[in-house]
């Protein structure tokens, strides 16, 4: 009797184990992909499965679930060195807000490391930043023509900033 007690016990822990280690849940800030065997899981379509927030179950020991922000980011790039046409050096403090839009292709890009996508964007935005500032003087850079700056280069680091699934807001 004392023996079968105990097999029963364990098999309750053992089952208790293998539903524990098959949920998860996605918070409300947050964006999940699911890897079985290191593979993304795709629908029926072939598109890559973006789960939403709630409870949700996996295979346990198999599938690897993968979380990402879904708020919007900030990268800032402080004193800059930038020199414009006049062969003047101008320091410039910037800031860039960007979200995730493709998961999948943000994890493929960046294998889900915000370091790796702050670094690329960085280098992004420093190139734009040099390429406009070094075509106009000083004057031109503080004056009026600082807002059709700012948005020549949103939408040069926009369209950049899509091969790592992001969205430069």
């Amino acid at each position: 009797m004392k023996q079968t007690n105990t097999l029963i016990m364990m098999l309750v822990v053992i089952a208790a184990v293998l539903l524990g280690s098959s949920m998860y849940t996605v918070r409300q800030t947050k964006r999940a992909l699911v890897l079985n065997l290191g593979k993304l899981v795709t629908d029926a379509s072939g598109a890559p499965v973006v789960e939403v927030p709630g409870l949700h179950f996996k295979w346990p020991f198999i599938s690897q679930v993968i979380y990402f922000d879904q708020r919007l980011q900030t990268k800032e790039l402080k004193d800059s060195r930038i020199v414009t046409n006049e062969k003047k050096d101008v320091i410039v403090n910037s800031f860039t807000k960007w979200r995730i839009t493709d998961y999948a292709l943000f994890y493929r890009a960046t294998n889900g490391n915000f370091d790796r996508v702050n670094d690329l964007l960085g280098a992004k935005v420093g190139d734009a930043l040099r390429a406009e500032f070094g075509k106009r003087s000083i004057s031109e850079v503080v004056s009026g023509e600082r807002v059709d700056i700012m948005t020549l280069l949103k939408k040069t680091i926009d369209a950049n900033a899509k091969s790592l699934g992001i969205d430069v807001v």
